[in-house]
C-alpha cells in the first residue's frame, strides 16, 4: 500500500515546533526542495516512457510536502514525434489539502506550459491550486524510454535561492527575486524601458 505524503501548511493543519525552523527557512523562496536529491527525476526503463521521482521534501506557497517513498509515472504517448512534459507537484487547498504528482503537456521545444484553468495547463493560484515545477521530460513516439530530462528544482538557503536550470526563472519571475544559476546571479528588476524582467549579474 502506498504511503501518502506528509504535509503541513494546509487548512486545519498545525505546524509543530520541530517543523517550524525548516518552514521559516524556506519562506524566502516561493518554491524549493530541501536536499540535493529531493524529488530528483530520473528515467525508469521498466515502464513505458517511465520516470522515477525520488523521496524528499519540497516547499511551495506556504505548504511543505514530504514524500516517504519514491514515485513512478508512465508518461503519455505523445501526439507529435517529440514532446516535452512538465513534471510538477500540484498542491490543492480543497478540504484538508492534497499534494499530487502531475505530468502536463508542454511544447516541442523546452518550455513550461502556459498558466490557465484547463487540465493541460499549469495551475498558479496559491491558496486554491498551484503547481511546483520539478522537471521537464522529453518523450518521443518511436522510443519507449524518456530521451531528455531538464532539472527545474530550486533550493533556498541563507544567501538566497539556487536553481538547477535557467528555465526555472520562468516560474520565479516576481519583482525582487534573486536566483543564482551556476556562477551567475539573476535579478528580476525594472528595466530601463520600464518593463520588469530578468537581468544577469
Amino acid at each position: 500500500m502506498a504511503i501518502e505524503p506528509s504535509t503541513y501548511g494546509f487548512p486545519y493543519a498545525s505546524i509543530d515546533a520541530a517543523a517550524l525552523p525548516e518552514w521559516v527557512k524556506t519562506a524566502r523562496a516561493r518554491f524549493s526542495v530541501s536536499g540535493v536529491d529531493d524529488w530528483k527525476v530520473a528515467p525508469l526503463g521498466s515502464l513505458d516512457r517511465g520516470i522515477r521521482v525520488e523521496v524528499g521534501t519540497g516547499h511551495g506557497d506556504g505548504v511543505t510536502v514530504t514524500t516517504h517513498e519514491y514515485e513512478t509515472m508512465s508518461l503519455p504517448y505523445p501526439d507529435v514525434a517529440s514532446r516535452w512534459y512538465l513534471i510538477a507537484r500540484r498542491r490543492n487547498w480543497s478540504g484538508n489539502g492534497t499534494a499530487t504528482l502531475v505530468a502536463l503537456p508542454a511544447g516541442t521545444t523546452p518550455s513550461l506550459p502556459p498558466v490557465g484553468n484547463s487540465a493541460s495547463q499549469r495551475s498558479d493560484a496559491p491558496g486554491i491550486e498551484s503547481d511546483q515545477p520539478i522537471a521537464l521530460v522529453r518523450v518521443t513516439q518511436k522510443d519507449r524510454t524518456v530521451q531528455e530530462i531538464i532539472d527545474l528544482r530550486t533550493w533556498a538557503g541563507p544567501g538566497g535561492v539556487e536553481a538547477a536550470h535557467e528555465l526555472a526563472l520562468t516560474y520565479l519571475a516576481e519583482p525582487g527575486a534573486a536566483v543564482k544559476i551556476g556562477r551567475t546571479e539573476h535579478r528580476y528588476e525594472l528595466q530601463a524601458n520600464g518593463v520588469w524582467g530578468w537581468r544577469p549579474y
